[in-house]
Protein backbone atom coordinates (compact mmCIF):
# COMPACT_ATOMS: atom_id res chain seq x y z
CA UNK A 1 0.00 0.00 0.00
CA UNK A 2 1.04 3.67 -1.25
CA UNK A 3 1.63 6.14 1.83
CA UNK A 4 -0.24 9.38 0.87
CA UNK A 5 -0.87 12.23 2.64
CA UNK A 6 -3.90 13.19 0.95
CA UNK A 7 -7.43 13.00 2.37
CA UNK A 8 -9.97 10.88 1.18
CA UNK A 9 -13.86 11.72 2.90
CA UNK A 10 -15.76 8.80 1.71
CA UNK A 11 -19.17 9.77 3.26
CA UNK A 12 -20.76 12.65 3.86
CA UNK A 13 -20.47 12.65 7.52
CA UNK A 14 -17.21 15.32 7.46
CA UNK A 15 -17.65 18.84 6.38
CA UNK A 16 -13.55 19.26 6.27
CA UNK A 17 -10.76 16.85 6.71
CA UNK A 18 -6.80 18.28 7.32
CA UNK A 19 -3.80 17.27 8.44
CA UNK A 20 -1.62 19.38 10.73
CA UNK A 21 1.62 18.99 12.49
CA UNK A 22 2.20 19.64 16.33
CA UNK A 23 4.03 23.09 15.44
CA UNK A 24 0.84 23.83 13.92
CA UNK A 25 -1.06 23.26 17.15
CA UNK A 26 1.35 24.45 19.46
CA UNK A 27 1.40 28.07 17.16
CA UNK A 28 -2.81 28.10 18.52
CA UNK A 29 -4.04 27.27 15.10
CA UNK A 30 -6.02 25.27 14.40
CA UNK A 31 -8.81 26.19 17.38
CA UNK A 32 -8.78 22.37 18.72
CA UNK A 33 -12.27 20.64 19.98
CA UNK A 34 -13.24 21.23 23.57
CA UNK A 35 -11.74 19.39 25.73
CA UNK A 36 -14.61 17.59 27.27
CA UNK A 37 -14.93 15.88 22.96
CA UNK A 38 -13.45 12.55 22.46
CA UNK A 39 -11.64 13.96 19.30
CA UNK A 40 -9.64 16.40 21.81
CA UNK A 41 -8.77 13.62 23.72
CA UNK A 42 -7.27 11.59 20.46
CA UNK A 43 -5.62 15.08 19.47
CA UNK A 44 -4.35 15.45 23.40
CA UNK A 45 -2.77 12.01 23.40
CA UNK A 46 -0.84 11.96 19.66
CA UNK A 47 0.40 15.97 20.89
CA UNK A 48 1.63 14.83 24.36
CA UNK A 49 3.55 11.87 22.98
CA UNK A 50 6.03 14.21 20.91
CA UNK A 51 7.38 15.87 24.13
CA UNK A 52 7.69 19.38 24.66
CA UNK A 53 4.61 21.26 26.14
CA UNK A 54 1.69 19.47 26.67
CA UNK A 55 -1.62 20.52 24.30
CA UNK A 56 -3.81 21.55 27.64
CA UNK A 57 -0.60 24.11 28.28
CA UNK A 58 -0.93 25.73 24.70
CA UNK A 59 -4.67 25.22 24.75
CA UNK A 60 -6.28 25.48 28.28
CA UNK A 61 -9.11 23.87 29.35
CA UNK A 62 -12.45 26.18 29.29
CA UNK A 63 -13.91 26.43 32.42
CA UNK A 64 -18.03 25.20 32.96
CA UNK A 65 -20.36 28.24 33.01
CA UNK A 66 -21.96 29.14 36.07
CA UNK A 67 -25.02 27.53 36.94
CA UNK A 68 -28.29 28.70 36.79
CA UNK A 69 -30.22 29.75 39.11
Amino acid sequence: MRKTTQIHMRDDELEDAQWFTRADLASGLPIVPPSVSISFRLIEHWFDAGGGKKLREIHPAPTWPAARS
